[in-house]
């Protein structure tokens, strides 16, 4: 800080103080260079000058200190924290199971997406038409339905990896049973698709195959409604 600072700061603090001193000063100074202490009065003469003095310059002095002030530069306020951030939980870690590559439960897997993967191959060759399109719409449904088969496979391989067919665990039991139960549908839905393309190319009146499409969507796997293993 140099002295022009330090000068600043002592008037912003106590200008009335430094104004009322120099406003006592000054009129002395003028009193007695005008000779007014030479007579018989001069104690009243001083005290009138302290007196008009101080009062000319406290004023003068406070007017000063009101401009020191706001010149002066404010301290900048703190930067209000905002609301506190807590620490995301983390998220847990899907660990995926590996089918075992020979295992019952891959088998039960690859069996079904076979079934799947020939169906979408059958659809891709039917004619744009109403039939068409409501299979396309049965093919997005299985391969929901094989997604909860790889589910299934995975409980499965937790529980007797490999699988031999003849798990001890109840549970791995039932989970290898609604497997097989849900390869054979996949193997016939497939299978009543391809029937249904051979009505399709012979019969030109959708409603008359109507009925075989909802038995064929009736009757396709449906795994994500039963209950858990």
């Amino acid at each position: 800080m140099n002295a022009r600072q330090r000068v600043r700061g002592m008037i912003a603090l106590s200008g009335w103080a430094v104004g009322g001193l120099a406003g006592i000063v000054f009129v002395l100074v003028v009193l007695g260079l005008g000779g007014f202490f030479a007579g018989p009065d001069a104690g009243i003469t001083a005290l009138a000058g302290l007196v008009v003095g101080g009062g000319i310059g406290i004023a003068g002095g406070g007017v000063v200190q009101v401009f020191a002030r706001a010149a002066m530069p404010r301290p900048a306020l703190p930067t209000p924290l905002g609301p506190a951030v807590l620490p995301a939980a983390p998220v847990p870690v899907e660990r995926r199971i590996p089918l075992r590559e020979g295992g019952l439960w891959a088998g039960y897997h690859e069996r079904c997406a076979g079934s799947v993967r020939r169906f979408h191959d059958l659809v891709a060759v039917l004619d744009p038409g109403p039939v068409r399109d409501w299979l396309v719409d049965l093919g997005v449904k299985m391969d929901a339905e094989l997604e909860e088969v790889l589910r299934l496979a995975r409980y499965g391989e937790a529980l007797a990896p490999g699988g031999d067919g003849h798990e001890t665990s109840e549970t791995a039991q039932r989970i290898s049973a609604r497997l097989e139960e849900a390869a054979r549908a996949f193997a016939a839905t497939l299978d009543r698709a391809g029937g249904v393309a051979l009505d399709v190319s012979a019969a030109s009146d959708f409603e008359a195959i109507r009925a075989q499409l909802e038995l064929l969507e009736a009757q396709a796997p449906h795994l994500r409604g039963e209950p858990e293993a």
